[in-house]
């Protein structure tokens, strides 16, 4: 506490405050790299489900146009 005392003095503010702002600040970089990472993720799902459904909805067609041919 006594080292970041005359970094308080010279900002007027205390360096209970000083700590306190430090540690928002690290608090939200790391949560902006959780979600970060959470959002990745989520993207990666989102398009490994669009990609299966439209690879059925074109194996389905198929079937059915297959199927319409033979009928």
């Amino acid at each position: 506490m006594e080292l970041l005392q005359p970094v308080a003095d010279l900002l007027g503010v205390t360096t209970t405050q000083i700590l306190i702002v430090s540690g928002l600040f690290i608090v939200a970089v790391v949560g902006w790299y959780i979600l970060k990472a959470l959002l990745r993720i989520t993207w990666k799902v989102f398009v490994t489900g669009v990609v299966l459904l439209v690879t059925l909805a074109c194996g389905l067609g198929l079937v059915f146009i297959v199927l319409g041919g033979i009928g």
